[in-house]
């Protein structure tokens, strides 16, 4: 659990396993984050904002998309 933990909050991880383009992602409820992602087919704009958090158990967010 504590490998998915670190994959999920640490930087490097986050650019290896998940998105190269966030800037960054804090494990704060209410964080609130954007970014650029044009590798898929359209070029999209999600926005990340954390809703929960257990320390080194879940990191839970929702995402919206800017047309």
């Amino acid at each position: 659990m504590l490998k998915v933990w670190i994959a999920l909050t640490n930087e490097e991880q986050i650019q290896q396993y998940y998105f190269d383009v966030i800037p960054e992602l804090k494990t704060v409820v209410s964080f609130k984050t954007s970014f650029f992602n044009d590798q898929q087919r359209a070029k999209i704009y999600p926005y990340l904002k954390v809703s929960a958090v257990v320390p080194k158990v879940n990191i839970s967010y929702t995402s919206t998309f800017d047309d």
